[in-house]
């Protein structure tokens, strides 16, 4: 089965004045069956240089664009490849921790 990824908006740091929108929390998440990892960030947004889109008009969906072109398509990518690499780690581990001694 193939991850599935989403991406979810936490919240928007916005100006009460003008609710312009300055930096966008988000989650990547990565799901395959049971298994889930997720990454969590934020991005900086750059001040809008025509009209602002009043914060009570803001969809879910234009906040996730501005959060995906801000990112770029190369490092939303990265971000994801790293969620599957994480999972395919967790399905087949290559790697362990421990004490040899604790029995």
């Amino acid at each position: 089965m193939a991850a599935f990824i989403s991406w979810t908006i936490t919240t928007l740091d916005h100006v009460i004045e003008d609710g312009v929108v300055q930096r966008i929390h988000y989650a990547a998440t990565a799901t395959d069956g049971v298994l889930s990892a997720v990454s969590y960030g934020s991005v900086n947004l750059d001040p809008p240089c025509s009209t602002i889109v009043p914060y009570s008009s803001i969809s879910e969906d234009l906040a996730k664009n501005w959060l995906l072109n801000k990112l770029s398509a190369p490092v939303a990518l990265s971000i994801e490849n790293q969620l599957v690499a994480e999972l395919n780690e967790r399905k087949r581990p290559t790697k362990a921790n421990g004490l040899p001694w604790a029995g």
